[in-house]
């Protein structure tokens, strides 16, 4: 079974939990799914199931308490937050692996640095050497 088809199985079942009439024409329900599966097919079906749960949780609610028949935008909204949630923690944790990443070449550099001190050393070693080497 192909995604697009277990959304519209999914829609089938969300829609089902609220009144219809029974005197719509099976043609109007089955572009009313259709029209549901086209906003949530950029969705996969564990973003369209989280999201019905959330919907169920804190979507609007008659004066009575019963949960409003939501619309397909309100599933989408839901589920595209989260992936902006995912992809914001996503960026800032490249983000600090790249900083450690620095700071662990930076790191590694400063340990491979010579002091100033040991630098003259080697430069009077040099001078040293080139010097006693020549014959006069």
């Amino acid at each position: 079974m192909e995604q697009r088809e277990r959304i519209g199985i999914r829609v089938e079942a969300i829609l089902s939990q609220f009144w219809r009439d029974d005197s719509t024409p099976q043609a109007v329900q089955l572009l009313e799914i259709e029209s549901w599966m086209d906003v949530l097919e950029p969705l996969t079906e564990d973003e369209i199931r989280r999201s019905w749960v959330e919907y169920q949780r804190s979507g609007p609610r008659t004066a009575r308490g019963a949960l409003r028949r939501p619309d397909p935008g309100a599933l989408y909204v839901i589920a595209m937050g989260w992936r902006t949630e995912v992809q914001a923690r996503e960026r800032f944790n490249k983000q600090q692996a790249d900083r450690m990443a620095e700071q662990r070449e930076a790191d590694r550099r400063a340990l491979d640095r010579i002091s100033g001190d040991r630098a003259i050393q080697i430069v009077r070693e040099l001078a040293a050497s080139k010097t006693m080497g020549k014959s006069h």
